[in-house]
């Protein structure tokens, strides 16, 4: 699970209006307000659901109320390998 704190600038404020994974088989994800940012930063939070080796990746988009950007895609790519794969490594 990684979790990222996005935060926009003063200049080009937004608003998260909602989000969606392209694929979402291998993926789980949630979206947050960071708690304790006046600057109205958001607190992405995503998790691996894929057991098997192998890679994978997906795009979460996030839909804002800004003009300039109103997707913002979030590339998400995974690696899995076995435990003796990493240690031969």
């Amino acid at each position: 699970m990684v979790s990222d704190v996005g935060i926009p600038r003063a200049q080009y404020p937004f608003k998260i209006i909602s989000a969606m994974a392209k694929q979402g088989k291998y993926i789980k994800f949630s979206i947050a307000d960071a708690k304790g940012s006046n600057a109205g930063g958001y607190v992405l939070t995503v998790e691996n659901l894929k057991k098997e080796i192998g890679r994978y990746n997906d795009v979460i988009y996030l839909k804002t109320d800004s003009k300039l950007r109103p997707t913002i895609p979030i590339y998400v790519f995974g690696n899995i390998f076995s435990i003796s794969e990493n240690r031969e490594k």
